[in-house]
């Protein structure tokens, strides 16, 4: 169960530590001024560039987005104990959706599929699972290029 979990959060590449914002939820984050990324500004945020965070689980994970459609990452588990790595396709949707499609090694090599939806408030972002509803957990991410 703790490795499905784990191996489902590591979707949301590109990390950085918890903080008062990284459990809370989508509606609080647009009431705050969030905002969601146009396809256009996900693009321009992740090729290139580093993406890191904490999973609501507590796994920290951290991906480099290639400009070419790739990515390749790592993630160690909350209790340091498990580390993996990932690799793979990501794509952007004309809606602003973040898709990957690639594989996770952890004990065993699995596929790894998953989407999410990029926010910004000032100068951090934040991902989600949904853009519109408002009860789901969000996630800071720091991106370095």
């Amino acid at each position: 169960m703790i490795f499905r979990l784990l191996a489902a959060t590591v979707v949301f590449i590109g990390l950085t530590s918890a903080s008062a914002l990284a459990q809370n939820n989508l509606g609080e984050l647009l009431d705050m001024g969030g905002k969601k990324l146009s396809k256009q500004e996900v693009v321009a945020a992740l090729s290139g560039a580093n993406s890191s965070g904490e999973t609501p689980g507590g796994a920290v994970v951290q991906s480099d987005y290639k400009e070419d459609g790739t990515y390749a990452g790592s993630f160690t588990s909350p209790q340091n104990k498990r580390n993996g790595s990932t690799y793979g396709k990501w794509t952007v949707d004309d809606t602003g959706k973040v898709c990957i499609d690639g594989t996770l090694r952890l004990y065993e090599v699995q596929p790894q599929k998953g989407c999410v939806f990029y926010f910004k408030n000032g100068d951090q972002y934040y991902i989600s699972t949904s853009d519109s509803d408002r009860g789901v957990l969000v996630s800071k991410r720091a991106i370095k290029k």
